[in-house]
């Protein structure tokens, strides 16, 4: 009897054991996936933040023309988050040339082609979005791009 109540004791221990160790095991992974998920959401925060501030250089006319370029040249490397507000800012009457803009939706289109074009052919959708100014240096880099022969729907 005696030897019994020992290795019921042994065993109870035993899984006792491998639960905690099962247990910690899976609360340990569950930490480190909430704590990559903070880090990749903290991370896309401070992208959107140097986005902006890039942005801006892009947009500020006072700047000399080289940063502006370099500033086009980083905002590009953003990849599809940057289509759409350089589009924006080539499409909008604002006091700086849709130039930079332009330039930097070129850059783009060496890998996001399909992207920028989708976006052109929108804007040609809806018109009034586009200033009238601006409308002829988009419609220029449709162009050169051959956005019209993509085959992509709007």
């Amino acid at each position: 009897m005696a030897s019994i109540n020992t290795l019921l004791s042994i065993a109870q221990t035993i899984v006792i054991a491998v639960f905690g160790f099962v247990l910690t095991g899976r609360l340990d992974q569950a930490i480190k996936e909430r704590q990559t998920v903070v880090q990749e959401r903290k991370a896309t925060v401070d992208s959107v933040k140097q986005m902006a501030d890039l942005l801006t250089k892009v947009n500020d006319p006072k700047l000399p023309d080289i940063e502006r370029n370099h500033a086009t040249a980083q905002l590009s490397m953003y990849g599809s988050d940057a289509v759409f507000p350089l589009f924006v800012m080539a499409a909008s009457r604002s006091p700086t040339p849709p130039t930079e803009a332009i330039n930097g939706l070129r850059l783009l289109a060496v890998q996001r082609r399909d992207e920028v074009c989708r976006v052109l052919r929108a804007s040609r959708q809806v018109p009034k979005a586009v200033n009238e100014i601006r409308r002829a240096a988009i419609a220029e880099l449709g162009t050169e791009l051959q956005c019209d022969t993509t085959g992509d729907p709007p």
